[in-house]
């Protein structure tokens, strides 16, 4: 009789250095469904605490073999490992690549316990227990499918586990899912046809008009028309998936296969059908079929689009034969800045038996007639002008599992019309050969607005300050400047700015608009156009300088990308405009530039942008004091201020010298203390009267920073440092970071960026910041102008 110390509820514990797995018992008889479901309750049990534990590697690697092991000695017996493993996979009809990562695992295991070192870097825990859950997961699923199989008392195929799952959603259309396991014997490399149809009074069920593509037909692609000749029962409505057995003996331990409502053709409302499932062969014999009696509710389908069937475009969700998936598709509308809107495409990947392979994930869109939709970029564009998008992947396991995949696309890369547009995208992975590997494809409406903001102002006029009522009536619009050779962050990018003065601003809140387009008079007739880049700011709303300046860069090789970039370049516009809070605009001005390919260089992403929220460094410029070893930052910081969380913010300024060390900043500092200097913001309480639709708001920072060296008078050695700038959020976690050249030559600062307002009309500096009362660097600013015009006044 068992003792009342083994008749308690099992509860698996971590006992001492060898951790053994504990084992479970209880009272009484028991089945042996049971006694498995307590087996897989203590191993999963064990691989939470494994995950959560800090365990060394060795104490890793016993945990690991304690668990495969335990595993083992379910479904075998004999003495050596090797047999172990190859009578626990023959038993389990397992597959060669589930047996591989077993088997790997197994090794690593065993090379952790039997080396003198206490660590190996492939043996990470996060990683051992993702492995451990996907083999427990599979090993869990083949077991309940294997007893299912034993239920059907067949020797030969058999389908098992037949269930239907109602109201299912597939590309935006309502459906049912059917969903079924197969065991088949001597079926290798043969191409099989899971197939599922409806029966209505022992009838089979047609496909509704508009979904001719839901039909049997694994041939040909149906047509508008059906060609003469064609059988009913080639018009039965089904859905279907390919599989192909890698074995001799295969378990397929889910088969899923979807069918919309409204593609049966039936009255609309409730309905008596009978679901029927079978396995066809290549010739279009049945091997086997199974059945279900279903009540289904059938909507009316006027305003239902069809989508496309998957044997109609070729592309299933999931490979049953190979275990590769794509799955939840979510596409959602943003912008990667305040200028750039994008589409995000969000997706599930697993991928099976691809360890060291290049992997390709490639997205297009078309419209629900099967168009597909042209390109408006040079870097994502097929040979025929379609749009295509490729994401390269470089697959690190054999099962490879990632949720939520993020690729972005630029929505001005879409040619599309103004207007409403229903669309599918569709999503593809193909191998390095080009063959697929799975594909799905989700439906979405976009909606594009018109690029034209203010078509009521011409092109090209040189300046329109135009007349405003109170309480605008003060505001005078200063210098607009351009300069399209700037470098920012390691990056080339292309600056705007304006200059905007005003007695008081607390009253006032006015937008500012800096966008680059494309000159409609120099543009050649191509289908390659530039959507206009902008980005909006808004100024006014509470206390600030009389004078305020707002700056706004965009990327130059971002902007390459939209155009096929001649040698001689190509000519753009730069625009500044500037509305009142009810959308009235009061300030239009267009200025020409050339971009040209030698000015195009770095990063294809502008580093001044992290995120759609939060604060960002958009300028960073240095002004050197003269006489001394101090230089006065200036530094412009855009904030979202209808988020509390990202108004307060840190920032966190220092000087790296030559060989990429902080500078301390100043004599005797302590070792523990950082080297830079921190500034802590909080912009809630100002921000909340000027909020303006959720609007970005441009603040200037003034930051000083020092070249003296801790404990020494000497001058700091000539050299090229770096001004480093990092924004931290209240919580302390970091959100951007730029870094800026500095050259120093002995004492001084040299060729430093200087900001300059310049009055193209009156061809006269309006200021110059950062010369103090030194006439050697207003000589030298004055030369940098001069150049400067003449550079402009060639691109004009």
């Amino acid at each position: 009789m068992d003792s009342a110390e083994e008749r308690k509820a099992p509860v698996l514990q971590l006992r001492g250095p060898e951790r053994l797995l504990g084992t479970r018992s209880v009272s009484g008889p028991t089945t042996e469904a049971a006694r498995f479901e307590n087996f897989m309750a203590s191993v999963r049990e064990r691989i939470d605490q494994l995950a959560k534990a800090e365990l060394s590697s060795k104490q890793l690697g016993r945990e690991v073999l304690t668990i495969l092991r335990q595993i083992i000695r379910e479904d075998s017996d004999p003495t050596t490992h090797d047999d172990a493993v190859e009578t626990l996979f023959h038993r389990l009809w397992g597959e060669p690549v589930m047996q591989k990562l077993f088997v790997d695992l197994h090794n690593r295991a065993c090379a952790i316990l039997h080396t003198s070192h206490n660590s190996i870097p492939d043996m990470e825990r996060d990683v051992v227990a993702a492995e451990l859950e996907q083999i427990v997961s599979w090993y869990e699923r083949r077991k309940f499918s294997l007893a299912m199989l034993r239920e059907q008392k067949s020797a030969d195929d058999a389908i098992f586990g037949l269930q239907v799952f109602h109201d299912r959603s597939h590309a935006g259309v309502d459906g049912f899912e059917v969903s079924c396991g197969l065991g088949l014997v001597g079926h290798r490399n043969e191409e099989l046809w899971l197939k599922v149809f409806v029966r209505s009074f022992g009838e089979y069920v047609f496909a509704r008009d508009g979904w001719e593509h839901w039909i049997d037909d694994t041939e040909t692609l149906v047509r508008a028309v059906v060609p003469v000749g064609t059988s009913q029962e080639e018009l039965r409505v089904s859905s279907i998936v390919p599989i192909s057995p890698p074995g001799q003996r295969s378990i397929f331990d889910t088969v899923r296969c979807f069918l919309p409502y409204a593609a049966l053709d039936l009255p609309a409302g409730r309905q008596d059908v009978v679901i029927e499932v079978g396995l066809f062969d290549s010739r279009g014999r049945c091997l086997l079929s199974d059945s279900q009696s279903e009540l289904v509710s059938i909507p009316a389908t006027e305003e239902i689009i069809p989508i496309p069937s998957p044997q109609s475009v070729g592309l299933w969700p999931s490979n049953v034969s190979s275990g590769d998936s794509i799955s939840r598709v979510k596409i959602q509308r943003g912008f990667r800045d305040e200028s750039r809107e994008v589409l995000t495409i969000l997706s599930n990947i697993d991928l099976a038996g691809h360890r060291g392979e290049a992997l390709s994930l490639e997205c297009r869109f078309m419209n629900l007639q099967g168009e597909l939709v042209e390109s408006g970029l040079a870097a994502m564009m097929e040979p025929d002008g379609s749009f295509l998008f490729r994401s390269e992947l470089m697959i690190m396991s054999d099962l490879w599992r990632v949720y939520e995949r993020a690729i972005e696309i630029p929505l001005a890369a879409l040619s599309l019309d103004a207007g409403s547009h229903d669309l599918l995208c569709q999503l593809t992975l193909v191998d390095a050969t080009r063959r697929v590997l799975c594909g799905t494809f989700e439906r979405f409406s976009l909606e594009i607005q018109p690029e034209s903001i203010a078509p009521q102002a011409p092109l090209h006029e040189q300046d329109a300050l135009m007349e405003s009522p109170d309480p605008m009536s003060d505001l005078q619009i200063g210098a607009f400047s351009i300069e399209p050779e700037s470098r920012f962050n390691g990056t080339s990018v292309i600056t705007l700015g304006l200059t905007l003065h005003a007695s008081e601003w607390r009253s006032k809140v006015c937008r500012v608009v800096l966008s680059i387009e494309q000159d409609p008079l120099t543009t050649p007739s191509t289908k390659l156009r530039l959507r206009p880049q902008r980005h909006t700011l808004c100024c006014g709303g509470f206390q600030m300088p009389a004078r305020h300046s707002i700056s706004a860069q965009f990327s130059a090789h971002e902007i390459a990308s939209y155009l096929l970039l001649p040698p001689e370049g190509v000519k753009l516009l730069a625009r500044a405009q500037v509305y009142t809070l009810d959308d009235r605009l009061i300030f239009n001005r267009t200025r020409p530039f050339v971009l040209r390919q030698q000015e195009v260089s770095g990063s294809s992403q502008v580093a001044a942008f992290a995120g759609s929220a939060g604060a960002r460094i958009v300028r960073l410029e240095t002004r050197p004091i003269v006489g001394s070893l101090t230089i006065a930052t200036d530094m412009s910081v855009n904030v979202r201020l209808d988020d509390s969380e990202a108004c307060r913010f840190s920032v966190y300024h220092e000087i790296l010298d030559p060989q990429g060390h902080a500078v301390k900043q100043h004599r005797g500092q302590d070792v523990d203390l950082l080297p830079g200097s921190v500034l802590s913001l909080d912009f809630t309480e100002n921000a909340f009267p000027c909020r303006y639709r959720n609007a970005w708001f441009q603040f200037h920072l003034d930051l000083q920073n020092s070249l003296s060296p801790s404990g020494k008078d000497s001058l700091p050695q000539p050299g090229v440092y770096t001004l480093k700038a990092m924004l931290f959020t209240e919580q302390g976690k970091l959100v951007h970071v730029v870094h800026q050249p500095l050259l120093v030559r002995g004492k001084n600062f040299a060729e430093s960026p200087l900001a300059i307002s310049y009055d193209f009309d009156k061809a006269v500096v309006l200021d110059v910041d950062g010369v103090e009362d030194s006439l050697p660097l207003l000589t030298d600013v004055m030369s940098r102008v001069k150049n400067w015009v003449k550079a402009f006044n060639r691109s004009a």
